[in-house]
């Protein structure tokens, strides 16, 4: 119950200190984690899902793989900005990590809990 109170605090915490389409403003202490794992945190935070390509997506699938870096059995998926299979089982996975619904979309929800783990240096 704690740990999921401390993941929520911290999606919200996440999602306050974006703003406008998903332009990350200043936040003191908000930086990556990892400086060898730079996702790009201006590209906009669209929902997207299979068929879609772009920043949106590069962005969505550096975050799952800095995110589900630890997690058991995962395989990094390639950043190339298409969003197939690969990153829908993908985001599926981390949607399962979080308690989120699995549908594979990474819509407003999971962009949140996306950028939380990111921005705290946390994996699933």
């Amino acid at each position: 119950m704690i740990m999921r109170m401390r993941k929520y605090l911290a999606a919200l915490t996440a999602t306050a200190a974006l703003v406008g389409g998903g332009t990350l403003v200043g936040v003191a202490g908000a930086t990556p984690a990892a400086a060898s794992n730079t996702c790009n945190l201006y590209a906009k935070e669209s929902t997207i899902g299979v068929g879609n390509a772009g920043s949106s997506v590069e962005r969505a699938q550096c975050e799952v793989n800095y995110d589900m870096r630890y997690h058991s059995g995962y395989q990094a998926i390639a950043e190339d900005g298409k969003f197939g299979s690969k990153t829908r089982a993908a985001a599926q996975a981390f949607q399962a990590c979080v308690g989120l619904t699995t549908d594979g979309i990474v819509g407003p929800n999971t962009w949140s809990w996306l950028d939380a783990y990111y921005m705290e240096g946390s994996s699933c």
